[in-house]
């Protein structure tokens, strides 16, 4: 989660410089730590306009930011989706079973441990989330990393934005929203067919962004050569490794090749992407995010106490 952190607080910060209002810094000799002593809020200031913070990401729970959704001429919810087949299903957030919402307190409470161990704090659930994972059998880690990782992705949009938004009332939100493959083997397996979708689906979606507004975009993702490789390996383990190389890279450069086009046309809107959490170079990781453009800013992340992480 270190990424939302870096990436949104980056949008918001730069959301300030956009919308030509002073924003006034916390004091940063609060011991909250680092994250708080560098969050801004901006005044409300009675009549000034709006300025629309498109979250291109996992979804988000629009019902926790009732005043600041943006809407059409129509009164409608500004929204758009895709699901893991790069079909059109223009919902807020994934549609999820009901076994897994039934089990959103724990999923949640894991997620936090999580994030502890991975910051490396000493806490109790850090410790238990640590003993749990030792302990599972390799048919339970296959359920966990299936279900965790579908909830991660549900709720990751969520927490992007709610950063994004806060401290400023004259922000407003759009919602694109993408959804990846879950399972062990992962479902859906890539194909060149999937690829082609996925493409047009991220042109239309940065289409119906700039469309409709958008001053800021926040892209936590890279489309990243070795994820479709690793999904290959998975799901077509009959499939010759040249030939899942080949698929991925065909991926990654046709993704590449409509984000440049589209932020190309777009030059008044910032695009914000993230260069990942995995600890190797862009070279090595090639997303389809590896590219340089004026109005794109790639960020790195860092942890809780502001350490790059590794």
């Amino acid at each position: 989660m270190h990424r939302i952190k870096t990436c949104a607080n980056l949008v918001a910060a730069m959301t300030l410089l956009i919308s030509s209002v002073a924003a006034q810094p916390q004091n940063n000799t609060q011991p909250e730590g680092f994250w708080h002593s560098r969050a801004a809020k901006v005044d409300t200031l009675g009549a000034a306009p709006k300025i629309r913070i498109a979250i291109w990401d996992s979804g988000v729970d629009i019902s926790l930011f009732p005043n600041q959704v943006a809407h059409n001429a129509d009164g409608l919810i500004i929204q758009m989706g895709y699901d893991a087949f790069k079909k059109r299903q223009d919902t807020p957030m994934a549609v999820l079973p009901e076994a897994i919402l039934k089990r959103q307190s724990e999923l949640n409470e894991i997620l936090r441990a999580m994030d502890d161990r991975d910051s490396g704090v000493d806490s109790p659930a850090a410790k238990a989330i640590a003993a749990r994972l030792k302990r599972q059998t390799s048919d339970e880690a296959a359920e966990f990393d299936d279900v965790l990782g579908r909830w991660s992705g549900y709720v990751h949009g969520t927490g992007v934005a709610d950063i994004a938004l806060a401290g400023n009332p004259h922000a407003e939100l759009l919602v694109a929203r993408m959804e990846w493959w879950h399972g062990s083997p992962p479902v859906p397996c890539w194909t060149r067919a999937l690829a082609d979708r996925e493409a047009e689906s991220i042109r239309a979606q940065l289409q119906f962004l700039v469309a409709n507004g958008a001053r800021v975009v926040n892209m936590s993702w890279g489309r990243a050569e070795r994820a479709y490789v690793s999904n290959l390996e998975a799901c077509a383990p009959d499939m010759p490794a040249p030939e899942r190389l080949k698929l991925a890279r065909y991926t990654v450069k046709t993704i590449r090749a409509v984000l440049i086009k589209g932020m190309k046309s777009a030059p008044n809107v910032l695009f914000v992407g993230a260069s990942g959490n995995a600890g190797s170079t862009m070279k090595t990781a090639n997303p389809a995010t590896l590219f340089v453009l004026p109005n794109f800013l790639l960020v790195g992340a860092v942890d809780r106490n502001g350490a790059a992480t590794d």
